[in-house]
Parts: C-alpha cells; structure tokens; sequence
C-alpha cells in the first residue's frame, strides 16, 4: 500500500510541474531609467546556523534574514545545492525536514525571488523537495526532466534590465537521476531551448554550481555574452567579476551562508562610482562585490580570505 502511494504522489507531482500552465509567473522587468540591485547566495547545503570555528563566525539564515530585511535590493535569488545531505549525510527524515522548511522560510521572508535548484536537491525525492515549495518562490532549472522528458520546472526566465533582455538558465552538474526525473546534458537542453529564446538577447546568466570544466565547455555554445554565477564546492568565491574570455564572465557567493554578494547592473550614465570596478556584459555596466556576513554585517570580502583555500586568484 505505501509504495503505491508513493507511486501516485510522484505522478501527481510530476504532473503538476511538468505542465508549463502551471509554472509560476512572475514580472522579472524592471525600470529601464534606473540601475537593478541583485543579491545572492550560493550551495548553502543546509547551513542554517553559523559557519566556520569560534574566530571566525560567520553566516546563518537569521543573520541573512535580519540584512536582507534592512538592505533591501531589487531582485534576490538563490543557487543550489541548498537542501542537499552532502555535508548531513547523518539527518534523520524529521530533522532533514526541518532544516529545509527552515530555509525555505527565510527565504520567502528574505524576499527570494527564484531558487536555482540542484539534482542533488531531488534526493531522498522528487516529493520531498516539490512539497516545500510554495507560490513565493519560482524554482528554476534548464536540464531536470520527469523520465518522459518534460522539464520539471520552469527551464529558463528573462530579465528586462536598461531597455534589454536577460535569458536567465540553471543547470545542474552531472548526470544524476532518480524515481521519476532525470538530468540531461547542458549542452543537449541548451540545443532544445534555443528556439524558445527572445530574438533580443543581449546577454545569459548561467546559474548553477559548475565547475571550472564544465564552464569552460559551455560558454563556446553562446552566441551572446555569458555571466556564470556560482561554483563548484571547494572553489574559491570571486572578490570580482572575472573575464574567462573577452565575450564570458564568472562570480560565485561564500559557500554555505557565510557571506553573499550583489551585483549592480545599469547603464554609466546611471550614477556608477568611480571606485565600482565595471564590466561591460551585453551593453550594460555590472559592478560586483562579496561579503561575509557577520553580527554587523557590512565587511567587504578581504576579511573573508581565512576562509578560502590558498593560491592565487583566478583571473
């Protein structure tokens, strides 16, 4: 009997997501006259506390909450994995659903606009991870599939910044798979999708936790400026946004909540300081910075450098 439960709410729920009817939808245009804040956190992987050894507090979802509510900024988005068990492996099922209604709590009260999910976050189920989500929060991804090749969530979005058009996609790494759903290639989604995109993309923003290889094979399939926002686990979180080519961009966020960072988009004549370190990503200026997030929360990144791994900056 239970297992034919289960077989039915993952059909209902692959069902409900795999409809694009009922794909959430929201209003992502913004005034073409003013420059767009952008804040977000990348592979929280559970954190909910604080991070890091007694010296070195950093992070939380309360402290997360308690800025965001006092900073507010235009748009704000999240990059997963964020609900995984790779640093929990040992949470019972009530504990590990504890922690991911935690997190998806803050987020709705932090005014998290879209969630970038992994395939790791599907485990122990699809059912699981599409039973937190509520109508405050779109979930986004490019390459998750039901097993008959229908996207699990809304596959891509666009941002209207400055006059232009932004394609925002999510991909997840790998190729995982599970009861009911699937990851295909980037490159294959990618192919799939091309059809589907405004005439008048100026840029993409890719999200998702890539890593340097994977980057590095996709940003050849654009046609138009590509900005990749996250990173593998393990790799440094950028203090800049860093050129891979003239035409392709990186920035990833302190893992596991331990800082954030924000972007600033908008034309020159829009007001940029001279001390902002520009780049030029499809005709609109983008200043970028990170932070860690502490008790007074509003340190600039150099402070964060205990916390990465030793060698030099990526260029």
């Amino acid at each position: 009997m239970n297992r034919l439960i289960a077989i039915f709410l993952n059909v209902f729920v692959l069902g409900l997501f795999t409809s694009c009817s009922h794909f959430p939808q929201k209003s992502f245009q913004f005034d073409a006259q003013k420059p767009v804040s952008i804040r977000f956190q990348n592979l929280l992987s559970l954190q909910v506390g604080q991070a890091g050894c007694s010296i070195m507090n950093y992070g939380g979802l309360e402290r997360m909450s308690r800025y965001s509510k006092g900073h507010p900024v235009d748009l704000s988005f999240q990059i997963g994995p964020a609900f995984s068990t790779i640093f929990n492996q040992s949470l019972s099922p009530s504990e590990l659903r504890e922690k991911r209604e935690q997190i998806w709590k803050s987020w709705v009260e932090q005014g998290v606009s879209f969630y970038s999910v992994d395939a790791v976050d599907l485990r122990p189920s699809l059912v699981d991870f599409t039973s937190l989500q509520t109508k405050e929060i779109l979930v986004l991804s490019s390459n998750l599939k039901s097993e008959s090749g229908d996207w699990l969530f809304k596959p891509f979005l666009n941002l209207e910044m400055g006059g232009e058009t932004f394609v925002v996609l999510s991909f997840s790494e790998g190729m995982e798979t599970g009861a009911g759903w699937k990851t295909e290639s980037a490159e294959v989604a990618l192919k799939e999708l091309e059809s589907s995109f405004p005439s008048n993309v100026s840029a993409f923003y890719v999200l998702g936790s890539l890593k340097a290889e994977t980057r590095k094979r996709l940003l050849g399939l654009f046609k138009k400026p590509v900005l990749f926002w996250g990173g593998a686990n393990g790799e440094r979180n950028t203090t800049e946004i860093i050129s891979l080519t003239n035409q392709a961009f990186w920035v990833k966020s302190p893992d596991l909540g331990r800082g954030y960072s924000e972007m600033i988009i908008g034309k020159v004549s829009q007001g940029f300081s001279q001390k902002q370190k520009l780049k030029t990503i499809g005709v609109l200026s983008h200043s970028f910075a990170s932070r860690i997030l502490r008790e007074d929360s509003d340190h600039s990144n150099h402070c964060f450098h205990s916390l990465e791994k030793k060698g030099p900056q990526p260029k």
